[in-house]
């Protein structure tokens, strides 16, 4: 019986010293992985950890965030307006001009009218030349943004005073606020962070689409209409996209080292207590986990250039890869969903801004050479053009690639849910006029 006892523990021991060498040796091992991924990052000039994009804090006059701080008490006025005033946020849609009742108008009319300093604000922010907001990055992913949601309001404003400057049919003064709105946006995309670039969109688009309102409403002057479409063409998107996800990357990475140094919150006390565990679990786990991130951001990144169906077809598969991993990944499943969508969104807005570039040709020369049109984003072909008794309607075949004869919903519906992405009814025999 002892002997038995004795080849079980030497079996034991045996067991306990090969699994502490395989932990060494898998733990070197993917050490050596993800620190490779990690100096390709640093090689390529990129920063690493997201207090790496940390820089000095510009003039306060020249910086658009100094600008939306001051502006705080007036933005929060104008939202308790809608809230209390108006039907509520979920009563009235700023984006569904149709639907806003005569009783409504007014009241934005005499709100907006009311709040002169906070467009006056809003003005100095499209004047500025950068957008530099006060945040800690050394948080990495638990950074606060207590400033995101502000920019939701400036867009709800400028929506606002649009659809009144539209009912006095002041054309003019409405584009501007487009114009406003696309500029602070541009800025906003600046920063490099996931969250703040897909506001930024949000406000874009809805600019375009005030826009397409404005034109197909009331009358405009060539001028203004001049500066849209160089506003429209001076969008960066597609490059602050790729920051956007090398920010997120970034993030990342600076969370999984804080997961190495021992922040167990963020595997909810699932700590390693013991120098097995910590080889087979923490660091093995982590460094296999980080590897994966980095290769999956990395592509996300490249594929931005990529046409959209070739995108699709990558992104199929290493979403099929990860989530078909069991247990490994874990870090990675959990952030993985909204980097892919990055560049579909990205496609949304292109096909949007184009849109409305060949609206303000329409508008300027009644015609359109149908062969000759922007590439559409989705299929690489270009965009499309319907006539109809109501005007032209100009789209993109959207996310399905198929030609849906131009269905691009009604106003203020989420653009996800439509087949085509576009702009009209566009009347263009009565857009020849200017505002006088």
């Amino acid at each position: 019986m002892k002997k038995v006892i004795k080849i079980l523990i030497v079996c034991l021991i045996v067991s306990l010293v090969v699994l502490l060498v395989v932990g060494v040796v898998v733990t070197m091992s993917t050490h050596s992985r993800v620190n490779a991924l990690r100096q390709e990052i640093k090689a390529s000039g990129d920063p690493l950890y997201l207090v790496d994009f940390e820089a000095e804090a510009d003039e306060e006059e020249n910086n658009a965030y100094f600008h939306l701080m001051n502006a705080r008490e007036d933005i929060n006025a104008f939202d308790e307006f809608l809230s209390n005033d108006l039907s509520g946020l979920s009563g009235i849609n700023l984006s569904d001009t149709s639907n806003i009742a005569k009783s409504d108008l007014d009241a934005l009319e005499k709100c907006v009218q009311e709040q002169e300093d906070l467009f006056a604000q809003i003005e100095r922010m499209a004047d500025c030349q950068k957008y530099q907001a006060d945040i800690d990055f050394s948080k990495g992913i638990s950074v606060l943004l207590p400033h995101v949601p502000l920019f939701g309001s400036v867009k709800n404003f400028l929506q606002a005073k649009t659809i009144v400057d539209v009912s006095q049919q002041k054309g003019d003064e409405a584009i501007r606020n487009c114009i406003e709105g696309l500029r602070i946006s541009r800025l906003q995309m600046e920063e490099p962070l996931l969250v703040s670039f897909l506001v930024a969109l949000q406000m874009e688009g809805a600019m375009l689409d005030s826009a397409f309102y404005v034109l197909s409403s009331t009358p405009t002057s060539v001028e203004v209409r001049a500066d849209l479409k160089r506003e429209v063409e001076a969008s960066k998107r597609g490059r602050c996209a790729a920051q956007a996800l090398k920010g997120e990357r970034a993030c990342g990475i600076q969370t999984f080292k804080d997961l190495r140094e021992g922040d167990d919150e963020a595997f909810q006390g699932m700590g390693a207590p013991n120098l097995i565990l910590d080889f087979a679990f923490k660091k093995t786990y982590l460094n296999d986990d980080e590897s994966k991130f980095i290769e999956v951001m990395n592509i996300a990144i490249k594929l931005l250039d990529k046409p959209y169906a070739e995108r699709v077809r990558f992104r199929d598969e290493v979403v099929t890869e990860v989530q078909n991993s069991d247990f490994r990944f874990a870090v990675t499943k959990l952030i993985q969903p909204a980097w892919f969508a990055v560049g579909e969104v990205v496609d949304i807005h292109n096909a949007k801004a184009r849109c409305l570039q060949v609206i303000l040709q329409l508008q300027a020369e009644g015609d359109v050479a149908l062969g000759k049109l922007p590439e559409d984003p989705f299929s690489g072909k270009p965009l499309l053009a319907l006539p109809s008794e109501q005007g032209w309607t100009v789209y993109s075949v959207g996310k399905n690639q198929q030609d849906d004869q131009g269905d691009i919903g009604s106003q203020g519906q989420p653009i996800r849910l439509t087949p085509d992405v576009g702009y009209g009814p566009f009347p263009v025999a009565s857009s020849d006029e200017d505002a006088s």
